[in-house]
């Protein structure tokens, strides 16, 4: 598989940029700035299977939540291998809003096995914490979306859940094992009190991604909030 596309989609300031970001070992940034339309990134990584090493692209199609550019967003949802659908934990709306975007995926991959990954964001301000865990795992289970609560901040569960997307990418698209039938790893939703082991669901050799080089491609602007 020459490139991986990953898709972030969800409303507008849950902090999707701000975990591509981390993903890509960047600073977290204090300054909230919206996505116009759409922003690239690119990650060059290595993974391992059956003891061959094998070198592949991510790229990350970080997308707006604002109504205006949902044409964009949507065109570029459709070309992704999978996606991560974003909420705030601080933000009742953005958890509110999931059944639309969840709707629209599917609109747009009619594959119900399509890679989808529920994400809540910014657990780092849990003073202001709106949205219990159990309400995530709750709307991921209906949904068999596996779960992950991250921080973008702090980089808690940022790099699982990327690594969890992928791999199940990957196997999606049968790249373990040639001919084989689909047959997506574990829940996490299901493993009581551990949500990033993503190696060992897959019964077979653990994909090592390593950065060999980061590179960022921006084709739209950031505006300050």
């Amino acid at each position: 598989m020459k490139k991986i596309k990953i898709g972030t989609i969800g409303n507008s300031l849950v902090g999707k940029t701000a975990i591509c970001r981390n993903y890509l070992g960047e600073e977290f940034s204090t300054e909230e700035m919206l996505t116009v339309g759409m922003d690239k990134f690119v990650k060059d990584f290595e993974y391992t299977i059956k003891g061959e090493k094998k070198k592949s692209n991510i790229f990350i199609f970080d997308t707006s939540g604002q109504e205006r550019y949902e044409t964009t967003v949507f065109n570029y949802i459709k070309k992704c291998d999978g996606v991560l659908l974003v909420y705030a934990v601080t933000d009742k709306k953005t958890f509110d809003d999931i059944s639309k975007w969840i709707t629209k995926i599917r609109e747009l991959q009619h594959n119900k096995d399509f890679p989808i990954i529920l994400i809540g964001n910014k657990i780092d301000l849990e003073n202001e914490r709106v949205i219990s865990q159990e309400q995530g795992k709750e709307i991921a289970k209906n949904n068999n979306f596996p779960f992950f609560e991250t921080s973008a901040k702090t980089g808690e569960k940022v790099n699982e859940a990327f690594q969890y997307l992928i791999n199940l990418i990957l196997k999606y698209n049968n790249i373990y094992h040639d001919n084989s039938p689909f047959t997506p790893p574990e829940n996490p939703n299901e493993k009581e009190n551990d949500t990033t082991d993503t190696d060992s669901n897959f019964g077979i050799n653990s994909v090592d991604s390593t950065i060999v080089m980061n590179k960022r491609y921006c084709c739209c602007f950031k505006k300050n909030v």
